[in-house]
């Protein structure tokens, strides 16, 4: 299994409520458009709370935001001086349609990424 093809719906269902037993009642994603697994994930807390309205699960989206020539090995490498535009548009677009798409499940949008540091 790779990034592009993440757990389905159906076996992060079955995540979802193993985590719930532990006593987790919020996830957090790591990007909202490059990948699918954080709509994945917010559909399938919708699917049990469809089935179970007093079942309880939130998530922290993370809107990825990166440098200009992050994922580059030209040049010079990353410039952090500028942002990829394309991309974190693309994300902060995504962060807010699945925000507004699970309004009940969505608590928090994070933007920014571990190397912002800088």
């Amino acid at each position: 299994m790779t990034r592009n093809d993440g757990p389905s719906v159906e076996q992060l269902i079955d995540d979802v409520k193993i985590l719930d037993a532990m006593g987790i009642k919020i996830l957090r994603t790591y990007n909202t458009s490059q990948y699918s697994q954080a709509e994945r994930l917010l559909e399938a807390i919708a699917r049990i709370q469809r089935d179970d309205p007093s079942f309880e699960m939130y998530v922290m989206l993370r809107a990825w935001i990166e440098a200009k020539n992050s994922w580059t090995r030209e040049g010079a490498g990353p410039d952090h001086t500028l942002g990829n535009v394309a991309n974190n548009t693309r994300e902060i677009e995504a962060a807010v349609r699945l925000a507004n798409s699970y309004p009940t499940i969505v608590k928090a949008i994070a933007v920014g990424n571990e190397a912002m540091v800088q």
